[in-house]
């Protein structure tokens, strides 16, 4: 097929190159013919004067050939009437040669379209050659995956007999083995009856199991209830410790922050009170001279009188004394001046004498109010102390507690174990029976780990609310007190761990229980 395709091809091309061929010799007769043609409507236009002149010249020229003994033609005699033939069968020739000229070039204008019509022909014959290719391509591939194909059917037949024959001896092998099989079939049905009456026996055990650990459930509902509630009340009563103590320490802020104001206006009075008895010691000082001086001034008052009552005297006797009493009595009244000037000072220091006297009744207002408050800080510090070492006695007693609870909750978890022990011993209880404990195990295991969990958060709110009562200097040992059991001194563990470590305790037995159960299906 492919041999026939490529000769229809080769025919095809040596087609359209002989009548490219044609096209191209015709468009060179066309136009050679149109350049005559052009030259002969040319020469249509002349005038008939210039056509006569022009056959003049061809009679006078043929005439002369005529007569030229040189030419074939001499001896001839044309005639005009000849002539005139000739022109007309010139005329003649002229319009057929238009009218072929017409021809050829309606002959051309189809050759012209049959070349264009051709060139189209000759683009479908190159996509049609593509499309022949691809095919070709495609052919080629689907041969291939035919011999693939037929390669793979083949492996698969022959990889079909060797299972068939490979079944058919499993077969035979088979059909030996059953007849041993029956026997074991029988002896199977005697052992299922030994295993029903054991399951049984073994439900009838596990249904008093299953009362004692509903009993021990029971027993163990009532033991967490008692502890919560106990718990809870310890909370509230916590609370209210803790209340009062935030009302102390607010108090006791106050009181500081009292003391600090009380102190600094202490001080203040101190430094104002130095000051005032610096000053009056100043003028103590100077109100000593002025009395010392006062009291010469007296004296020398007292000289000056009896002086300028002598001198009077005397001047009444002699009269050359005045001007000696006149001096007397001017010294009299400096002296006296000096007098109401010291006057003017023990008023001063009557005055200074006042405030200092003020200054300390202040000073000692001061501090009897400041040893009230220290009296009261005194007091709220001992309370304090107090409600310390009661907050103490309160974690010492949460801490019992939660000592006891652990002690608890490791008995019950011991009784599970046991429990589920002895049940995983009786390895040949039913599928049933198993799924029914497995879901009894887990629902108290969740409700075991839901009260043991449910009170942590008041605990541990009240080790806050302890924490929070204390003051920093008290930090350390409060914290080591609270950290270790009361009866043994031991550090004490996390409730959140002991919770946690019951469960994954529960967990691993349950996973232990469940792998032995796929073991024994």
């Amino acid at each position: 097929m492919a041999k026939q395709i490529k000769a229809r091809k080769h025919a095809l091309r040596k087609m359209i190159t002989s009548a490219v061929l044609a096209g191209t010799a015709i468009t060179t007769i066309g136009g050679a013919m149109g350049s005559v043609t052009t030259v002969k409507a040319d020469s249509d236009r002349l005038t008939l004067e210039e056509k006569m002149e022009a056959l003049r010249k061809v009679v006078t020229r043929e005439v002369l050939i005529g007569y030229a003994n040189n030419n074939p033609r001499f001896g001839f005699w044309m005639s005009l009437q000849q002539l005139e033939k000739e022109i007309d069968k010139t005329q003649r020739l002229t319009w057929e040669n238009k009218r072929m000229e017409e021809t050829l070039k309606s002959k051309v204008e189809r050759i012209n379209e049959a070349g264009v019509l051709l060139s189209k022909k000759q683009k479908d014959l190159n996509e049609a050659e593509a499309k022949i290719t691809d095919l070709n391509s495609k052919q080629t591939d689907l041969t291939n995956q035919k011999e693939q194909v037929e390669k793979e059917l083949k492996d698969t037949k022959d990889k079909l007999k060797d299972s068939i024959a490979n079944a058919s001896r499993i077969a035979e092998h088979e059909a030996i083995r059953s007849a041993g099989l029956e026997n074991q079939v029988k002896s199977l049905r005697d052992v299922t009856k030994s295993l029903v009456s054991t399951i049984n026996t073994l439900t009838k055990e596990s249904a008093t199991i299953k009362a004692k650990m509903a009993e021990i459930q029971e027993e163990a509902n009532k033991k967490i209830a008692a502890v919560q509630t106990e718990l809870e009340n310890i909370d509230s009563e916590n609370q209210s410790l803790s209340t009062a103590n935030e009302q102390l320490k607010a108090d006791l802020e106050q009181a500081a922050r009292e003391l600090d104001t009380l102190q600094s206006s202490y001080y203040t009075v101190e430094n104002e009170k130095a000051e005032l008895q610096k000053q009056l010691a100043e003028k103590d000082a100077k109100i000593a001279e002025l009395e010392a001086n006062n009291t010469e001034l007296t004296a020398t008052v007292a000289d000056l009188t009896k002086a300028l009552e002598a001198a009077k005297k005397e001047a009444e006797e002699k009269p050359a004394l005045k001007a000696k009493v006149a001096e007397l009595e001017k010294a009299l009244a400096e002296a006296k001046g000096l007098g109401t000037k010291v006057a003017e000072l023990e008023k001063d220091l009557e005055k200074a004498q006042a405030e200092a006297k003020d200054l300390e009744t202040k000073l000692a207002e001061t501090k009897a109010e400041l040893e009230k408050v220290q009296a009261e800080k005194a007091e709220l510090e001992a309370t304090i102390e107090k409600m310390k070492k009661e907050h103490a006695e309160e974690l010492d007693k949460l801490n019992a507690l939660l000592a006891d609870k652990e002690k608890l909750v490791e008995a019950l978890n011991k009784e599970i174990e046991a429990l589920k022990k002895d049940f995983d011993e009786k390895s040949n209880h039913s599928a049933q029976e198993k799924a029914k404990f497995q879901e009894e195990l887990e629902r108290l295991k969740k409700e075991l780990a839901a009260k043991i969990n449910m009170p942590m958060g008041n605990t541990k709110g009240m080790a806050n609310a302890a924490g929070n009562a204390q003051t920093p200097a008290n930090n350390g040992q409060n914290n080591a007190v609270k950290n270790q059991l009361p009866s043994t001194g031991d550090k004490a563990g996390n409730p959140f761990f002991t919770a946690s470590a019951i469960a994954v305790m529960v967990g691993a037995g349950t996973l232990a229980y469940g792998r032995k159960r796929k073991e024994e299906e």
